[in-house]
């Protein structure tokens, strides 16, 4: 039986008389209990683009390299401009895998994303040192503008074009455009669309 006696550890055994042998007690003192030292790896992470989510997937051992389960791990995500994000994800699950959908708003290559496993005491686990970085880009996505004029284009009569705006062939709407038209160099005064 292992009770707790403040900080450290008293095991009591306890041997009740029998015909043939005379009962008898031990107490044991254990002042130092060491925690399991655990490691967490960042799954290489993908990169994304702005507004887009991207997984970050971690895996945590312990010192012989068994999955740990139960356990918290600390993710600390810097962007290019230098600022810092930190989010607590598991607890792990029976591999030692825990997994965020991280979706980043800011453009910035470079972001560097490190993790650590924070210590649970219940559970006889230390917290890890950080763990080897991982970079990954998170880019604007490209746009093409389609331009559709009315043809045939008679002189001196009003006419008009359809532009659309997509981007993977995806149509954003609502997006401002600018428009100007020109006929040899010099402007035309244009209707702007509402």
């Amino acid at each position: 039986v292992v009770n707790q006696d403040g900080t450290n550890y008293v095991i009591a055994v306890k041997f009740e008389e029998t015909l043939q042998f005379n009962a008898n007690e031990a107490n044991a003192l254990i002042e130092t209990i060491n925690s399991i030292g655990t490691n967490v790896v960042i799954t290489p992470v993908e990169d994304t683009i702005v507004g887009g989510t991207t997984p970050i997937d971690v895996v945590v051992t312990d010192d012989e390299g068994n999955p740990v389960a139960g356990v918290k791990v600390e993710l600390t995500i810097i962007n290019e401009a230098g600022e810092e994000d930190t989010i607590i994800i598991g607890p792990t699950d029976e591999n030692g895998m825990a997994t965020v959908d991280y979706t980043n708003t800011t453009v910035g290559k470079n972001v560097t994303v490190t993790a650590k496993v924070l210590a649970d005491e219940d559970n006889g686990y230390a917290g890890s040192e950080p763990s080897e970085s991982d970079t990954f880009e998170v880019a604007k996505l490209d746009t093409t503008i389609e331009i559709e004029s009315e043809s045939p284009i008679t002189a001196n009569k009003e006419t008009s074009a359809t532009i659309t705006l997509s981007s993977d062939d995806v149509l954003l709407p609502n997006q401002k455009v600018e428009v100007t038209v020109t006929q040899n160099g010099n402007p035309i005064p244009i209707k702007q669309p509402s």
